[in-house]
């Protein structure tokens, strides 16, 4: 304990000294040489001090592979985030960019020792519970957060995508760090709601520019979701907090579906729609369908028999066929129009093996409508949506007859 209180009595006044030194300037002519080597010298050694008392910590005969002892139970934390914080306001005051910088480093360098075992996060948890971890974790990012808006406005508008993919590639890592050190039953749904709850906020705050990149991340958690309900979840938890999950990442992809649409809609007026730069929608047909599926399965018993999971198949992909229309997205209809023929051909030929013989004669012939009926409909809205008139805006209205008799 005296130890620890001449720790932070000497951090105190090392901070003092370091403030003392930037309002001076303010007040008298004092060179900015003199400040940065003042400031960063104090601050450099309190953070020796700050790792030299981590050291002592993790190095005591109370540690050893995460045990501990009642006499020396302290936090194994670097607390480096304290002198950047005194640097991001001392450079706030000062207006001082290399200070800033410093704070910016002092940041990165705690970020990274809370991942280190037995220190950071596991601490945390340790002495209270994963709500302090991901407390703490929030309030790292938030200063990133913070640092990134002290830089120039030129640097931040170039590098502005770069900066939220570090940003959220960091907080999502060390979030799967400190679900795995709580040893959570439900950690990977929990992790995995987080990661596409990520997702969607880029998407509605349109910080997601670089569409190709959040789209394949939005398919592999997606595709993730779905596979882990498949593999059967059997937390309670676990299995709700994966399908709420699925659920948002459907309405994710609904909202771009959305977009997409009133975008296509645009481009058939000025008769610029390309669909062969739509070859992404297909992966978001699968992840649809799988979605739906994975949901299905975690929720009813319907997939006790094989028929169940050829009929809903067909129901989504008859769904992903009108999207296709409503927002003249090719990939849509293609994908639902294959998947509903793979279907059919599943159901009259595997799922009713077991029926009798006129059983089979009636799935045959009701398989053929079926397939003949979807390409019907299929070829007229495709002739509809191409060949219908479009009223020519440019004509000029009809004149009014001046011959006429008053």
């Amino acid at each position: 304990t005296p130890y620890a209180w001449a720790l932070a009595v000497t951090l105190a006044v090392l901070f003092i000294v370091c403030a003392a030194v930037v309002f001076a300037r303010r007040r008298v002519t004092l060179p900015v040489l003199m400040e940065d080597v003042t400031v960063l010298g104090l601050v450099a050694v309190a953070c020796l001090m700050l790792l030299s008392n981590l050291g002592l910590l993790v190095s005591s005969d109370s540690y050893h592979f995460g045990a501990r002892s009642t006499d020396f139970d302290v936090v194994r934390l670097s607390w480096l985030v304290i002198p950047a914080v005194l640097l991001f306001v001392l450079s706030r005051i000062g207006r001082n960019s290399k200070l800033a910088y410093a704070g910016r480093a002092l940041l990165i360098s705690d970020a990274a020792f809370m991942l280190i075992p037995w220190i950071g996060y596991q601490e945390l948890i340790r002495v209270g519970t994963i709500a302090l971890a991901i407390g703490y974790l929030v309030l790292l990012a938030v200063l990133g957060w913070y640092a990134w808006t002290t830089l120039a406005k030129e640097f931040r508008a170039k590098n502005q995508q770069t900066f939220i993919f570090c940003l959220q590639l960091a907080f999502l890592g060390s979030l799967a760090s400190v679900l795995l050190r709580a040893e959570l039953d439900f950690g990977l749904e929990l992790w995995l709601l987080c990661v596409i709850c990520c997702l969607l906020v880029l998407h509605l705050l349109r910080l997601d520019k670089k569409v190709l990149w959040y789209r394949l991340q939005e398919f592999v958690v997606s595709l993730g979701i779905a596979a882990d309900l498949a593999n059967g979840v059997t937390n309670p938890v676990g299995k709700t907090l994966a399908v709420v999950a699925a659920i948002v990442c459907l309405l994710a992809m609904a909202e771009r579906i959305r977009l997409a649409s009133s975008a296509n809609a645009k481009a058939a007026r000025e008769k610029t729609l390309d669909p062969s730069k739509q070859g992404l929608e297909y992966l978001t047909a699968f992840c649809v369908n799988a979605l739906f599926l994975s949901i299905l399965y975690a929720v009813t018993t319907w997939f006790t028999q094989a028929y169940p999971f050829s009929l809903s198949c067909m129901f989504i992909a008859l769904v992903l066929i009108a999207l296709g229309f409503w927002s003249r997205t090719t990939p849509f209809r293609l994908y639902g129009l294959v998947v509903t023929i793979l279907c059919v051909l599943k159901l009259v030929t595997w799922d009713i093996v077991s029926a009798d013989s006129l059983m089979r004669v009636i799935a045959f012939i009701g398989g053929g409508l079926i397939c003949f009926g979807i390409s019907a409909l299929y070829n007229f809205a495709v002739k509809r949506f191409t060949d219908a008139p479009t009223q020519n805006h440019s004509e000029p209205a009809s004149k009014p007859d001046h011959h006429s008799a008053p």
